[in-house]
Order: C-alpha cells, then sequence, then structure tokens
C-alpha cells in the first residue's frame, strides 16, 4: 500500500514535543481568568480540542502508536456483540431488549503498557488478548449514544476524543438516526469514520421495493462529503454463535472483510496516516477556532466610553448630592453651630465670652451630638464606628433615612452600573465583558456613593472656608486680631476719657452712677458692631456653608466613582488586546504544525474515512 507521508514514521514523533509544548500553553491560557469566561461554548471547545491534541502528543512521541478503534452506535444495533465476534469470544455483555454496556469496554494487547491508554480509557473495563494482528490496535466498545441515562452518554463522551477511527454501527432500525447523526457530523471531520450495517440478514430479508438500507446510508453520507464511504454489511450475531464458523450467510455479508480491515488493512502506515490526517485536521479546527475566539480590539470605543461615563457619573453625582443636602438642609442649624463654635474659638477676651453667650442664646436647644448622631447616620455610617459617645436617643430622632438606606445605596449603585453597561454597549464595549469587571467593584462603589464620613467633609469645608489661604486667610486673621484687640482698647480709652473729664478737664465732668456703666457699654457697642462684621465676613452662614458642601460632596462622590469605574472601559481594551496576542501566536503556531503536516502528506490511502 503507498505511504500517505514521507516518511511516516519519523514525521510524527518529531512533531511530538512541539505538540506538546503548543496544548500546555494553551490550557495555561485557558485555566487563567479571561474573556472566554463570558462564551463558555467557545472555551470548551478550545478546552476539547487542547485535550484531544495532548494525548495525541503523548501517543505519537511512541515509536509504534496504538490505534484506538471506537465503536459508537444505538441502543440494540449489536456493538457488544459485534466487539464479541471481533474478539473471538465474550468480552462485552450483549441483549437484545434493553442497553447493556453500561462502562465502555477496552480489547487491548496483553503486551500494551497500561500507561499508554488515555487515563479514561484506564478506568474502563479491560479485557487483554494475545492476537499478534491487533498488537497495535485497540478496540473500545461504548455505552449507547441514544442512552436515558445521562452517565451513559457522558462516558461515550469522555471516550470519544480518544478515538483515532470511529466504526458508526447501525441495524435496519438505525443506522440513521437523530442522535447519532449529530455526533457523527461534530466528529467527521476530526476522527476517521468506517460504517457498519450490522444485522445484514434483516436488512435484506423480506425486501421487495424502496431503497435498501446500504444505498440510502450511502447516499445520505455523500451528501454530507464522503464521495466513497467505506462500509461493511455483517451479521455479528451468526459469527458469534457458531463460534467463528457460520456455515450460511446472506448474500453481500462482510464480516470477515471487517476483520481483514482491521488486522491487516491497518498496517503500520496506514495507523500513521490516519494519525496524521486526524491530527491534521484537529490543528486546522483548532486554528480556526482560536480565530474565532479573538476578542475584538475595543481600544477606540472604550476611550469614547470613558467620555460618556465621565458625563454621566458627573449628572448620578450631582443628582445623589441633592439627595444628601436635603437632609443636611434639615440639620442647617446643627452645621451652622458646629461652624459659629470653630470661628469663635478663635477669639480670645471679651469677644470670646460675648460670641460664646450670643452662641448660645442663637442656637439654643441645638445639640452637638444630635448633629454627629444625624447627619452620620444620613451618610450610612454608623454609630460604633463615627459616633462613640451618641446616645440611643439621638440616634433614634434620625431613623427616618428610608431614601439613604443600603437597599436604597445598592439600587442607585445597580441602576448606575446598568445605565454605564448601555452605553458601553452604545458605544462598542460588550457589555458581557464588561459586567463582569463593574460587578467586582459594586460592594467598593457603594461605600464610594456616600462620599466619605461626615466629620472628613465638615473638616475639608472648615478647611476651605475658615481656614482659607491667601488674602481670605489675611482678611480673617486681621478681623480676629482686631476682635481681640479691640474691645480691650476701648474699654481702656473710656475709662481713660472718663479720668480725664473727671480730675484733668475744665470745667471739670459732673460724676453720675451712669458713668460707670459708660466704659461696659461703649465695649458693648463695639462688640455687637463687631458680631454683624463677623457675621458678614467669616463664613458661618448657611448659604455660605451649602455651596462648599454641595462642591464637596459631588466632587467627592465623582472622584471616588471616576477612580472605581473610569479606567474599566481601557482596562478591557487592555486585557483584550494581551488575550489577542496570545491567541493570534498560538493560532499562528497551530497553523505552521498543520501547514508543516500538510507539506509532509502524499497521496493518502485513508482519505476515504474522511469527510472532503
Amino acid at each position: 500500500m503507498t505511504s500517505p507521508i514521507e516518511p511516516a514514521q519519523n514525521i510524527l514523533p518529531t512533531l511530538a514535543p512541539q505538540l506538546e509544548a503548543f496544548a500546555c500553553s494553551l490550557d495555561g491560557f485557558l485555566k487563567q481568568k479571561s474573556t472566554l469566561d463570558q462564551l463558555p461554548d467557545q472555551k470548551n471547545k478550545l478546552t476539547e480540542l487542547n485535550a484531544d491534541l495532548a494525548h495525541k502528543a503523548k501517543d505519537l512521541a511512541h515509536d509504534r502508536p496504538a490505534l484506538i478503534v471506537l465503536l459508537m452506535g444505538g441502543t440494540g444495533v449489536g456493538k457488544s456483540t459485534l466487539l464479541n465476534a471481533l474478539a473471538k469470544g465474550k468480552v462485552a455483555v450483549a441483549a437484545f431488549t434493553r442497553p447493556t454496556t453500561r462502562n465502555p469496554v477496552v480489547y487491548h494487547h496483553k503486551d500494551l503498557p497500561l500507561e499508554r491508554l488515555p487515563e479514561p480509557l484506564q478506568k474502563c473495563q479491560l479485557v487483554a488478548h494475545d492476537r499478534p494482528a491487533l498488537e497495535h490496535k485497540i478496540l473500545v466498545d461504548t455505552p449507547d449514544l441514544d442512552s436515558n441515562e445521562p452517565g451513559n452518554r457522558e462516558k461515550l463522551a469522555m471516550a470519544l476524543p480518544f478515538a483515532d477511527v470511529v466504526l458508526y454501527v447501525g441495524s435496519q432500525e438505525k443506522y440513521h438516526d437523530a442522535a447519532g447523526w449529530e455526533l457523527f457530523l461534530e466528529q467527521r471531520q476530526r476522527r476517521a469514520f468506517a460504517f457498519i450495517l450490522n444485522k445484514w440478514d434483516r436488512c435484506i430479508h423480506g425486501l421487495t421495493s424502496g431503497k435498501r438500507p446500504d444505498d440510502d446510508l450511502i447516499q445520505d453520507l455523500q451528501k454530507d462529503g464522503f464521495t466513497a464511504p467505506l462500509i461493511f454489511r455483517t451479521c455479528a450475531q451468526a459469527w458469534v454463535e457458531a463460534n467463528g464458523q457460520p456455515q450460511a450467510l446472506p448474500e453481500g455479508e462482510q464480516f470477515k472483510q471487517l476483520e481483514t480491515w482491521l488486522e491487516h488493512g491497518l498496517n503500520r502506515l496506514e495507523i500513521q496516516a490516519i494519525k496524521a490526517r486526524g491530527l491534521e485536521d484537529l490543528l486546522f479546527h483548532l486554528a480556526e477556532t482560536l480565530h474565532d475566539a479573538m476578542p475584538p480590539d475595543i481600544a477606540r470605543a472604550a476611550q469614547q466610553t470613558q467620555s460618556a461615563w465621565q458625563q454621566t457619573l458627573r449628572q448620578e453625582a450631582e443628582l445623589l448630592t441633592q439627595k444628601f443636602m436635603i437632609k443636611l438642609d434639615q440639620q442647617h442649624r446643627e452645621i451652622e453651630k458646629r461652624f459659629t463654635e470653630r470661628v469663635h474659638q478663635q477669639f480670645r477676651g471679651f469677644t470670646a465670652s460675648f460670641m460664646h453667650i450670643l452662641a448660645k442664646l442663637q442656637y439654643l436647644g441645638t445639640k452637638s451630638s444630635t448633629l454627629t448622631a444625624g447627619l452620620s447616620s444620613t451618610l450610612g455610617l454608623t454609630a460604633a464606628e463615627q459616633m462613640p459617645n451618641v446616645t440611643t436617643d439621638n440616634q433614634a430622632n434620625f431613623k427616618d433615612t428610608s431614601w439613604l438606606s443600603p437597599h436604597h445605596i445598592q439600587t442607585l449603585v445597580s441602576s448606575l452600573a446598568n445605565r454605564l453597561l448601555v452605553q458601553a454597549d452604545q458605544n462598542g464595549v460588550p457589555s458581557k465583558y464588561l459586567n463582569p469587571m463593574l460587578e467586582a467593584v459594586h460592594q467598593p462603589l457603594e461605600t464610594a456613593s456616600f462620599g466619605g464620613t461626615l466629620d472628613q467633609v465638615l473638616q475639608e469645608t472648615e478647611k476651605n472656608l475658615i481656614h482659607a489661604a491667601g488674602f481670605r486667610q489675611r482678611m480673617q486673621r486681621g478681623l480676629i486680631v482686631l476682635g481681640d484687640v479691640l474691645p480691650p482698647l476701648v474699654l481702656v480709652l473710656s475709662i481713660g476719657w472718663l479720668l480725664y473729664d473727671y480730675f484733668l478737664k475744665e470745667p471739670r465732668r459732673t460724676f453720675y452712677f451712669f458713668d460707670l456703666f459708660l466704659p461696659f457699654m461703649a465695649v458693648l457697642f463695639v462688640l455687637i458692631i463687631f458680631y454683624f462684621l463677623i457675621q458678614w465676613i467669616l463664613p458661618i452662614r448657611w448659604s455660605t456653608i451649602r455651596s462648599q458642601l454641595v462642591q464637596l460632596f459631588q466632587s467627592r462622590i465623582q472622584l471616588n466613582w471616576e477612580k472605581l469605574l473610569l479606567d474599566l472601559p481601557m482596562q478591557l481594551a487592555r486585557t483584550m488586546e494581551q488575550e489577542r496576542t496570545a491567541l493570534y501566536h498560538l493560532e499562528e503556531r497551530a497553523r505552521a504544525m498543520h501547514g508543516w503536516l500538510k507539506s509532509k502528506e502524499n497521496a493518502s490511502q485513508v482519505a476515504f474515512l474522511y469527510q472532503k
């Protein structure tokens, strides 16, 4: 028989190390977290193809790789009987009424090291023989492909990837059933297929009109690309019952031809050809699948998405700030009192005492603890975290925060994430890839939506308003110095003026009891004027404080969101670029090995076993 590859016995062992290295690289990629996780069908297909390739690499490293011939078919077609006939003995349980093969039966030569078997087949029912003609062939009987038991179908799916040749066994009732044909169509380009019409006597018995099953099968196979399919017509039961010596066989029965083909037709060169052809098809489909799995280039779309997101985050931060301010507006007296106290703490002497008394009168009944407890609750902070000294009674005054409850914030964040995903899709960034990244930052996003603790916000507002820099700071510092110096100076001057009038001025001033209060009235007058001056110049009015709080809350929330979200589209774009590069290199390696193998191919004598 003509050698299918040149020279076959050297090519495959030479290629085996490259295949093993490639399979290891692809396996490493598939085990990493990637956008392929969102495409389970493609990832599963790549995983299956790579497992097949890894097995072939291990098998081809041997000088004489073993040919795995798998018997596949539906219930009652006689697969087990056929294996018994080929084995010339009872190695598989056969029955007519129900599926009996629950575990694959592996029929192998006794000298074949069991570690040469694929690991899943090592766990099957193993039957050894000493037939030299089948020394490098392994026959595997599998559970029925149309079994109602999921476990049986899983066992078939486990064994099928390791098959080099599939003997598709049918009968007059089942040679083109839906389940088997669908599986055949999935595997036809990666496996060598030969077809068996068992129970041939029933196929021709009483046939007076219509198309014979074998003719019908040939026609269907030719439609699907098998120009000259290899079909054997057998009566396996007759060979089993007659112990290999049947006396009468129907015309066209070909069991002996099947046996000869398995034992002698599939010689060393043919096995090499089948291995090479199967590997060639596998590499081709692997390269195609890698190409299809490459993620798109979304760099430009990611930039557009960033711009759209930035505007959306600004709008959403503005809306959330408005909700915060609704509650803060209800507590504006407490906030004014806090800022008033901070301002008054900068004064000394008469001014400090006077300011303190007026503040007590102005904010009579307002407690600082109420401010901290209520607003911290508004911002989603627990008393244990931010207000260790706040009583339960104070906290109870601020229970009406359902619109800013954790559930409300969760809803707000989910709505924001959905809006961002829609915008990403509209700009060309697939949301199925971006969604897992958004889910990963969902919890931090909820925390960031509060804009920080109340004390942090107020301290920063104080820094911006009370401890301002530049001209405003100099003006405030001058006012504070003036407030500390002017009242005692007015007191001293008033007393000095009265003493001058009493003792030095002519005519001298007549003493009145009211004169005792004049210096203090002058100081009081100055303090009152100075108080209104402070109210006008220093930022302790709610309108001024509110504008700063709005700006601070909005900028802080927007900044927190942007830190968590704004770079996600570009992160995804970079990740997909890296994955695309990795998949491209893997595809190139697969195509290079496929091209090298194809260049060594000669006039193959096994082409009829594959779809064109």
